[in-house]
């Protein structure tokens, strides 16, 4: 991926219930073995037919940790496209636990 070297790693559901409750046949995840993040996923529908991909446009590493800095997904099915950028990232942070209370995640306050 981006003349970045890959592995390729295959999921298969176990069981035809596992495939209909997910809506998934088939995943493929590469694999950056450097940075140990997926940089491209493609699903496929309990039809065998593409359903999407995801795919880790932007790698930035902070201190010891790879983060995607910018995702885009395909849905093959709608045609439609979303991306995600993050720009401000920290990581070692101190957070309150009440920023995880049941209210607070629910309601998204």
């Amino acid at each position: 991926m981006d003349d970045v070297p890959c592995i390729a790693v295959e999921g298969l559901p176990t069981r035809p219930e596992v495939v209909e409750r997910l809506g998934v046949s088939r995943l493929v995840w590469r694999v950056d073995p450097d940075a140990r993040i997926s940089r491209r996923d493609d699903y496929w529908d309990n039809k065998r037919n593409p359903l999407r991909t995801v795919r880790n446009a932007a790698l930035q590493r902070f201190g010891e940790y790879w983060m995607a800095t910018l995702v885009e997904v395909a849905n093959h099915k709608t045609g439609r496209r979303t991306v995600l950028r993050t720009d401000d990232v920290r990581f070692d942070e101190t957070l309150s636990a009440d920023l995880f209370s049941q209210q607070r995640l629910v309601r998204g306050l």
